[in-house]
């Protein structure tokens, strides 16, 4: 028996459309735990030390230490766009450097704060889930000189979802031949 079938593949790809796409980037977790921070202290905060550029004075410096998984990506599927949408909660370790004369007590208000609902309302794309104890660690700086600083990590969650555009059959048929 022989069978003849055809179908209609409605396809996107190659015509400019993005491949996936995520709602979360690393960018975004940094832009809303800088916003948090100066809403807090009214100073300077940075992402991450910078080639030939000193630390900000009285400062904070933000660097994302790591990242896990903390479940098994769940998949949705959208027919009227033709897209899964892949969703896992992650786990991000951030270390906090706090910098100047105000460096003990600033370690100290985000340590209080973080897992608290002061926090819990000011964030939106992600969410406090635990902070360790602030530690001194004094710095010898640029100019060789010694430079308070504190150092917090606190751990974050948030849930990035990854999108793709999947090829869907429009309609099929069969036809079929006795032989």
């Amino acid at each position: 028996m022989a069978s003849n079938a055809s179908y209609r593949v409605l396809s996107n790809v190659g015509e400019g459309v993005a491949m996936a796409t995520i709602s979360i980037t690393e960018r975004d977790i940094f832009v809303e735990l800088r916003k948090y921070l100066i809403e807090l202290f009214d100073c300077p905060v940075v992402q991450g030390y910078q080639n030939n550029t000193p630390v900000p004075e009285n400062g904070i410096v933000m660097h994302m230490l790591f990242e896990r998984d903390l479940d098994y990506t769940a998949n949705y599927w959208d027919p009227s766009v033709e897209e899964i949408t892949a969703q896992r909660s992650v786990a991000a370790t951030f270390q906090l450097d706090f910098y100047g004369v105000e460096a003990n007590n600033r370690s100290r208000v985000v340590a209080n704060l973080w897992k608290s609902s002061y926090t819990t309302e000011r964030l939106v794309k992600c969410q406090p889930l635990d902070n360790g104890q602030p530690r001194k660690d004094v710095l010898v700086n640029e100019s060789n000189q010694y430079e308070n600083r504190m150092m917090l990590e606190i751990t974050l969650q948030y849930n990035p979802e990854t999108s793709y555009h999947v090829d869907g059959v429009d309609e099929i048929s069969i036809t079929t031949t006795n032989i």
